[in-house]
């Protein structure tokens, strides 16, 4: 008698592992494939974020135009081509 509710048990637990293997989602065990896996996150080009034709704007466009050093008398012209400098250095380090 205590051989057959052994062998019930056994069954019962065979049962409730095999029915929880046997759902429609199955796990993954290999790391994706290049096909399905997440693409880095693109890298921006630099872009001008200043909307005025102001002293930041102007900078920003020295800087795209000429690389810098960014010097200049306007503290919102060298702070716009220092953005620009910082943008190309993000994006260059992104496309590495």
């Amino acid at each position: 008698m205590r051989s057959r509710k052994c062998l019930v048990a056994l069954m019962m637990f065979s049962l409730s592992v095999l029915g929880a293997c046997a759902s429609d989602e199955e796990p993954n065990m290999h790391p994706p494939s290049p096909e399905t896996s997440t693409p880095p996150t693109a890298c921006s080009e630099p872009e001008n974020p200043y909307s005025d034709e102001g002293g930041h704007s102007a900078g920003f466009e020295w800087g795209a135009k000429n690389g810098g050093p960014c010097g200049g008398n306007s503290t919102s012209f060298r702070e716009g081509c220092e953005e620009y400098l910082m943008q190309v250095s993000t994006y260059e380090q992104c496309i590495r």
